[in-house]
């Protein structure tokens, strides 16, 4: 636990930095939200508006800020934050509130922390880098001899279709493929819940490990910087037109992950283009404004200086390609 005189005032900046948009032009999300849905990634971080987080998403965000906070400031802190983040709800509250206990009191005494949102930052093949934070590196207690990712997830819904769910996910790949420390594999740490008439029951569950060849994640990275390539193409494509019709083509929509968040917009930007007046987001309780046009912009940069090698960075020293792994 961190032992300081200010430490009310550390967890305070933990909580704005939880409720802060964490989009980055080189982070894991940038670009599964492209592979995903194009016409929501374009929305994001073109337009400049996102969908608010839906009651599961928040449940989990504060279940995982919780556990965070309890690492950095204690077990009160780790309580602190989800009341802080499930404050205008009060049933998302106590069920995160009995997560909460549920991982205290049974699920993290099976296992010993060695890092706790250990950075994480590689570069693809074509010299893209990619960073993020991987949420901890444990020792189970019964196999101390190896470490492993922990992955935690929150869920009413299936404990073993989650654990399916997060075994074959992009994110799994990308911790194996950028941990700086050896590791044996991933674990998934299910939380699970469900309301009752008496109230909320709750179990946590580990899974097996989880892991993906050497061969697997050479190819991933392949494909990975295939996609950085695509991205980077499709916009210049757009900004030389930069009309509805060329970003509908450039960034399909896709049906199957599709929701309100594109629809209901679609009006708004044919009439008005891109020039939108942001008050206009609140007809739609569940649209709000992001900082994605900066993510947009500094995508933009990075590609040009890691793998073209033509645009300095910060007012730097151009400097030549990055080597290809």
């Amino acid at each position: 636990m961190t032992e300081s005189p200010n430490i009310d005032q550390a967890f305070q900046r933990f909580l704005q930095e939880c409720r802060e948009w964490k989009g980055t032009p080189h982070g894991y999300h940038f670009l599964m939200n492209y592979l995903t849905n194009p016409w929501r990634w374009f929305l994001n971080y073109y337009v400049g508006i996102e969908e608010v987080r839906s009651s599961s998403l928040q449940l989990g965000g504060a279940v995982h800020d919780a556990i965070h906070a309890f690492y950095r400031f204690g077990f009160e802190y780790g309580l602190r934050t989800i009341h802080t983040l499930l404050a205008d709800n009060e049933e998302l509250k106590s069920i995160g509130e009995a997560l909460y206990m549920e991982w205290v009191n049974r699920s993290q005494p099976a296992y010993t922390v060695e890092h706790v949102e250990l950075p994480l930052l590689f570069r693809l093949y074509n010299g893209f880098p990619i960073s993020g934070r991987i949420d901890r590196i444990v020792r189970m207690k019964s196999n101390p001899d190896h470490l492993f990712i922990l992955e935690t997830k929150t869920t009413g819904w299936s404990i073993e279709g989650t654990m399916r769910k997060v075994a074959i996910e992009d994110q799994v790949t990308l911790y194996l493929l950028g941990t700086p420390v050896p590791i044996e594999g991933v674990l998934v740490e299910v939380l699970y819940y469900r309301k009752l008439a008496k109230g909320i029951t709750t179990q946590s569950t580990l899974s097996s490990l989880i892991y993906r060849s050497p061969t697997y994640l050479q190819q991933y990275n392949i494909m990975l910087s295939g996609v950085v390539d695509e991205i980077y193409q499709k916009i210049c494509a757009f900004e030389a037109h930069p009309t509805i019709e060329n970003a509908l083509r450039l960034f399909p929509r896709n049906g199957q992950s599709m929701s309100q968040f594109g629809d209901v917009y679609m009006d708004l930007l044919y009439t008005r283009g891109f020039q939108l007046d942001y008050g206009d987001i609140s007809e739609f309780p569940h649209i709000q404004k992001s900082n994605g046009k900066e993510v947009w912009n500094a995508f933009k940069t990075m590609y040009r200086h890691h793998v073209l090698g033509d645009e300095p960075i910060d007012g730097g020293t151009t400097t030549a390609p990055v080597s290809h792994p």
